[in-house]
């Protein structure tokens, strides 16, 4: 409180500085300046109250940076809301910095009626990508490493990582192999490896992550709600929350909702497509979802068949309506149709996830006979 209350005076004497030398205008000190507005409002009836430049800044860094232990939550829910009120009282600012995106939330049961001002940090486009790796490394000796920079991404610490196996004596090709292979075992070990041994529950499951591997494989930025609405995620959004949250996957926001999906660094962009590259384990992947998704599609058969079944019992063997009039109402008539369509779709469907099946069966069992 000394400093700053020793800044703010610096920032008044600065800020007074070559007016006139008359004795009234002098600057007055910080602790006259407060006696001054605390006895007028003290006249005027008015309650306490702090004058915003006089605010302190409290920053808050690493804010939910781990989730692990038993009192984590607590520490973050208090941190919350001593924040909370330190605000409300225009005691302090607080800024907090988090590398977790679920931070806000906690905040926001803190401090529910209040909106908060939020600078997320993006990562660098090729242009400052390069300009912040040529900082570092000789042009000349190093000339073209725009492949390099494009497949690592603009992730500072991505960068600083290459530059310093660079600098290390790899040569930049290897460097760039080096860190998309350690990418590969990172989103192969946080998505895929389900060991039940370390205690980990994940909430979604690995055909959920592989669907949404793919799509973003081929672009870097997944159509949301196309993804939510697959048979996979029943519009179920909370899977891809628990992705984010283990940053294998970023969630982009348009006018407040969810719009887009995007890779959780630049670099799981190229770490997905290698991924995809690899023969057998998309084969068993797409096995296991072909597989999946064949069962739930054959239990809507069972459903549709059951319904028609049901259907039948109101018909006497020749076709007439068993309570009389002979002729099928029409409302049952057109459910008998619906049925029949809804089936059709799903035997379609089934008949698609077979051959699915089929061809991935013989990608690994090619696989097991080369191999």
């Amino acid at each position: 409180m000394k400093t700053i209350e020793a800044t703010i005076e610096e920032k008044i004497r600065r800020s007074e500085q070559g007016g006139s030398d008359d004795c009234s205008k002098r600057p007055e000190s910080l602790a006259s300046r407060r006696s001054a507005r605390a006895k007028k409002r003290k006249e005027d009836g008015e309650s306490e109250w702090c004058d915003p430049d006089e605010i302190p800044v409290i920053v808050i860094d690493g804010y939910m940076s781990r989730e692990k232990g038993p009192h984590a939550k607590e520490l973050w829910t208090h941190l919350a809301d001593w924040a909370a009120v330190l605000v409300e009282n225009h005691v302090a600012h607080v800024i907090f910095l988090s590398n977790n995106v679920a931070a806000s939330k906690p905040l926001s049961k803190s401090l529910p009626n209040m909106t908060f001002e939020t600078i997320i940090l993006a990562d660098a486009t090729l242009e400052s990508a390069l300009e912040f790796v040529y900082r570092h490394l000789d042009r000349d000796e190093y000339p073209d490493l725009i492949e390099s920079v494009q497949t690592i991404g603009g992730r500072l610490t991505d960068l600083e990582l290459f530059v310093q196996k660079v600098k290390s004596g790899l040569s930049p090709e290897d460097a760039t192999h080096d860190i998309l292979g350690r990418a590969v075992v990172e989103v192969r070990k946080g998505a895929f490896d389900f060991d039940s041994t370390d205690g980990r529950t994940l909430s979604w499951t690995p055909i959920q992550f592989w669907t949404v591997l793919k799509q973003l494989a081929q672009t870097e930025n997944a159509n949301f709600a196309e993804l939510k609405i697959h048979p996979l995620f029943k519009n179920d959004e909370s899977p891809f929350g628990a992705m984010e949250q283990a940053e294998l996957i970023t969630i982009v926001h348009k006018n407040g909702r969810p719009f887009a999906l995007r890779p959780g660094k630049p670099v799981y962009h190229a770490a997905f497509r290698e991924i995809l590259k690899d023969i057998g384990f998309s084969a068993v992947m797409d096995l296991e979802s072909a597989t999946y998704l064949e069962k739930e599609e054959m239990v809507k058969v069972a459903k549709w068949e059951a319904e028609l079944k049901e259907l039948s019992n109101l018909l006497h063997k020749d076709g007439s309506w068993i309570f009389g009039g002979g002729r099928v109402p029409k409302e049952v008539d057109t459910r008998v149709k619906w049925l029949l369509k809804k089936l059709a779709e799903s035997h379609a469907k089934v008949e698609k996830y077979e051959q699915e099946a089929v061809n991935a069966k013989k990608a690994v069992a090619s696989l097991s006979l080369t191999g």
